[in-house]
């Protein structure tokens, strides 16, 4: 995304907001340039270079506000923070040992007004709506063809209807709980400003949004312009983003229809797309980051959560890791499984005679003489690595063992070039492995490899990222989800066919010889099973969990049970009931200056 100064400035919108999480500031969005707001929308060159910095938005480095404090690069950022480690899934060393010591991972933050994961959305996702409301307001009398303006109106109605919904997700009440959507939920703003607003009710926000999707589709249709760029939001986003809300709101058939226009033009990507690292744009992708190493530095998405990402390597926590209780649901044929460092990994390894006699087993994962319990994750590179003849009783080896399993992926699973990941000046190949002339482990003749930091139980190897910036084409939303969206939907409105078929286009391509045919409740359980780790790590298990209504449980690593990995600090049990039914409390941040809140119609 290459934005001139000139852009940055009509936009408003990076460059130009303070989010300061104390005050409405964040609402006040008056450029720092000499242009005015009635300027934005004097012609669609101008509303077309708005449209582009509100895309700037969901995925620019902040500096020198609160979203900068909490590490953001936008859009990609809280999806990790909120919608993974916040569930049970995923688990983040970052955010439970570094700047933010379970603020996301445990419920009790969640509705405290002053807590990051309180403030942070509410900010980010208002601070959307308030750019496209400025474009709104007067776009109907831009300057420019019918064609233009209808196609960069429909472009910021789809953002408020993404902001709005990504809202209902966190601070909304599940569907169910919603007294049939009359409980109150947002501070519904259609128009610039930030003159006191009341609360709306669950049903007036999808209303709205429905609206604004609505409109949006209708003006897309009627316009002959398209989208120049794959981080702007187009006709297949609007049907994504209308499915999303519908599958919240549990109107199926809607969801359903929806889906099914969202993915028209795409298709749920194959294996070896899936294993080449999701950093590069693909058929699969609907909407996504740019990768532009100049947009974005040391906050991109890849440089926290790939992989090779520099961040998680010089902090020395370690990746993220897949739920040990998730992976073991899975079938031993899918493909997905390949994607983590998990006990099972042994029994494809091929490990030289000196290390077999350590006699490394499944069991040895959760050994303490060879595993290091610490602050943000389970660690199988704290033992030994080679025999003591002095100790001829200890346990050694799960370090070399973890290291070929690393190795076995890199090198043999992993589709995408090499020379994309490797660190320029060293042969790291990701973050907590790397190969070079010397090491711990000879892993062939003149090659080496070694743990530069912790080796996460679990870690993950899906995701990796161009090297050295960690820039990477994260997707927004995927075919295959709406994929999914369709199959859950389906099965809701009892078209059990549909549902199967739909599951079965991705199963089929995961899973070797897949032949689950059932139409009864076990049906959506596969279903359900299938988002999880199909769309693991991209954002969307928080929210899946809360509208399914199932509690969130983390089973702690145990060396009497042997089950479970996560660290004990954070292991338990979340009830769907906790946190006012998962529900983020609106912040201090509007509450002490929006005096139209009654904050008594929230209970």
């Amino acid at each position: 995304m290459k934005i001139n100064n000139i852009f940055k400035g009509a936009a408003i919108m990076a460059a130009g907001a303070l989010l300061t999480g104390c005050n409405s500031d964040y609402l006040e969005l008056a450029p720092e340039t000499s242009i005015s707001n009635n300027e934005i929308t004097a012609n669609v060159e101008n509303a077309r270079k708005a449209i582009l910095g509100i895309c700037m938005t969901m995925q620019f480095q902040y500096s020198g506000t609160t979203l900068n404090n909490f590490l953001c690069n936008g859009e990609s950022n809280i999806d990790m923070f909120f919608g993974e480690s916040t569930g049970q899934d995923l688990i983040s060393p970052i955010c439970i040992g570094r700047q933010f010591p379970k603020d996301f991972t445990m419920y009790n933050n969640w509705n405290n007004q002053s807590s990051f994961p309180n403030y942070i959305p509410w900010e980010y996702y208002y601070q959307i709506i308030a750019q496209a409301n400025l474009i709104l307001d007067g776009i109907d009398g831009a300057e420019g063809t019918e064609s233009e303006v209808n196609f960069v109106k429909a472009q910021a109605l789809t953002f408020r209807a993404h902001a709005y919904n990504k809202l209902m997700e966190f601070y909304g009440p599940r569907w169910q709980d919603s007294n049939n959507g009359g409980k109150y939920a947002l501070v519904m703003r259609l128009h610039s400003g930030t003159e006191p607003v009341p609360l709306s009710t669950v049903n007036d926000t999808y209303k709205q949004i429905y609206e604004d999707l609505d409109t949006a589709i209708e003006c897309y249709k009627n316009s002959e312009e398209s989208r120049e760029y794959k981080w702007e939001p187009d006709l297949s986003v609007a049907y994504g983003t209308y499915a999303r809300a519908a599958l919240n709101k549990q109107d199926w058939s809607k969801a359903k229809e929806m889906a099914k226009n969202a993915r028209a033009d795409y298709r749920v990507m194959d294996n070896d797309t899936y294993h080449a690292g999701f950093f590069k744009d693909n058929d699969d992708f609907m909407w996504r980051t740019g990768d532009e190493p100049s947009d974005i530095y040391y906050y991109s998405w890849g440089s926290l959560w790939a992989a090779n990402g520099a961040y998680t390597s010089v902090w020395n926590w370690g990746g993220n890791s897949i739920d040990l209780s998730l992976y073991n649901q899975l079938d031993p044929k899918d493909t997905r499984r390949k994607c983590f460092l998990t006990p099972d990994k042994i029994d494809e390894l091929s490990l030289s005679s000196t290390l077999k006699k350590a006699n490394i087993t499944r069991e040895s994962f959760w050994e303490p003489e060879l595993v290091g319990v610490g602050s943000a994750c389970i660690d199988l590179a704290a033992g030994p690595t080679k025999a003591d003849k002095n100790k001829p009783n200890q346990k050694w080896g799960l370090y070399n063992v973890a290291l070929r399993i690393c190795e076995y992926y890199v090198n043999n699973v992993f589709t995408g070039n090499k020379a994309d990941i490797l660190n320029e000046g060293n042969s790291g190949i990701i973050n907590y492995y790397a190969e070079g002339a010397t090491g711990v482990e000879l892993l062939s003749k003149g090659v080496y490899g070694s743990f530069p930091q912790k080796a996460p139980f679990g870690a993950q190897f899906k995701f990796m990222a161009n090297v050295p910036y960690g820039n990477s084409c994260y997707p927004f939303m995927r075919a295959s989800e709406m994929c999914l969206i369709e199959a859950e939907a389906a099965y809701m409105d009892n078209d059990r066919d549909r549902a199967l078929a739909c599951l079965k286009e991705i199963n089929d391509q995961r899973i070797e010889g897949y032949s689950f045919n059932s139409k009864d409740e076990s049906l959506l359980n596969e279903i359900k099973l299938c988002r999880r780790i199909e769309l693991w790590g991209e954002g969307r298990q928080w929210n899946d969990l809360k509208r399914w209504n199932q509690s969130i449980n983390r089973v702690k690593w145990d060396k009497e049970t042997k089950t479970g990995n996560w660290i004990p600090d954070v292991a338990g049990t979340i009830a769907p009931s906790a946190a006012n039914g998962w529900r983020f409390t609106i912040p201090l941040s509007e509450t002490q200056y929006n005096t139209a809140i009654n904050i008594s119609l929230l209970n």
